[in-house]
């Protein structure tokens, strides 16, 4: 692959990232659809410090979306994804590590997933581990891990 492909590859990659972050904002759940491969893996396993939670995989495109969804649609949340160190493997295989940071509030009153039963407010630091594949032309997130390094919790 030459430099060129490589780092258009890279660009798209992190248009792909950008856009992830905004349907979460935003509450677009189409938008955020569209960054996912169908078979996509979303591992929230050690997104929280301490014990693994061992229900928070999720598989499949539509199903990383629902529990997003779920978990982030009634709050107000604000995500920031920096410094990527995006290796492209092939044509079509690329992986990725975004050091991250976000802040969800829940509204007073608002009906929370039941990781989030007791919390009024998270901000935490981290990373997001990702591989990336590209199909029909376009780049997708295929496998998603969040790990973190600090995590507060208002409650």
């Amino acid at each position: 692959m030459d430099l060129l492909t490589r780092l258009e590859a890279i660009e798209d990659i992190k248009q792909l990232k950008a856009r992830y972050f905004r349907g979460i904002d935003t509450k677009d759940w189409d938008l955020l659809r569209t960054v996912f491969t169908d078979d996509a893996v979303l591992d929230n396993r050690r997104s929280k410090l301490g014990p693994v939670d061992e229900s928070a995989r999720f598989s499949g495109g539509d199903h990383v979306v629902e529990y997003v969804r779920s978990a982030a649609g009634p709050a107000v949340t604000a995500h920031l994804g920096v410094m990527p160190e995006i290796t492209v493997l092939s044509e079509t295989e690329a992986e990725g590590v975004w050091k991250m940071e976000d802040v969800v509030t829940f509204p007073e009153g608002v009906e929370r997933h039941e990781r989030f039963a007791d919390v009024r407010r998270i901000h935490g630091y981290g990373h997001y581990h990702e591989r990336y594949r590209k199909a029909d032309g376009e780049w997708r997130i295929a496998h998603c891990v969040l790990t973190r390094i600090s995590l507060e919790l208002e409650r």
